[in-house]
């Protein structure tokens, strides 16, 4: 436990530009990406501090065309 640095990378796989790509670690929200072009990777590196043992995942969060939100999960972090 302590300091945790983390980097991290988002591609929108779709044909369409996402908007406010959002990533949360549980409720908190790290960070919101404005605009992903299609086939455009961004990468966002972040430093935590760990205060007890376990995995962590990091959720992505966006509206679709619909107004429904989609999420998807990282790989657990141990």
């Amino acid at each position: 436990m302590g300091p945790f640095s983390t980097i991290t990378g988002q591609t929108n796989n779709s044909s369409q530009t996402a908007k406010n790509v959002t990533l949360y670690h549980g409720a908190t929200r790290i960070t919101t990406v404005s605009e992903l072009a299609p086939s455009q990777t961004v990468t966002i590196e972040r430093d935590f501090t760990i205060s007890q043992a376990g995995k962590f995942r990091f959720t992505a969060s966006i509206k679709d065309a619909l107004d429904n939100t989609q999420t998807f999960d990282s790989n657990e972090i141990t």
